[in-house]
């Protein structure tokens, strides 16, 4: 196999890629330790059971998250938002700016990249194993 060099705009583009990886994969740690601290300080407990607890609503929103963007770019959700949004214009007696086919499309076209769902899928994982493992722990006199 013969590779050939990357051109200059190749190269650029690749770590301007690479760049914006790092940066949501940032971007999701840092939210997620944020969610975890707001939930340490909502309980006003610094113990095994609110760590564990903890784990399980930044595991949520993660869940959520990730949800979210693979929904996005499957457009499962196009058709209910556009109908409803058609079905409250009417009591408003207007027509909505864009039809169905035109809605689709937007979304089509501005679709969440992959290694977005793919951090975010990577993370849930990583969370629900730690939660998993904090509250077999924490809760083991229990269980």
């Amino acid at each position: 196999m013969n590779k050939q060099p990357l051109s200059l705009e190749q190269k650029r583009q690749k770590q301007e890629l690479q760049k914006q990886r790092l940066t949501f994969f940032l971007f999701n740690g840092i939210l997620l330790l944020l969610v975890m601290a707001f939930s340490l300080w909502w309980q006003n407990q610094y113990d095994l059971k609110a760590f564990a607890d903890g784990i399980w609503l930044v595991f949520a929103v993660q869940l959520t998250m990730t949800w979210g963007f693979f929904v996005y770019n499957r457009n499962i959700f196009t058709p209910l938002l556009h109908g409803g949004k058609t079905f409250l214009l009417l009591f408003v007696g207007k027509k909505p700016k864009d039809d169905y086919y035109t809605a689709y499309t937007k979304v089509q076209e501005n679709q969440v990249p992959n290694y977005v769902i793919w951090i975010s899928f990577l993370f849930t994982i990583l969370v629900i194993v730690a939660g998993v493992i904090l509250t077999l722990e924490a809760y083991q006199g229990i269980l």
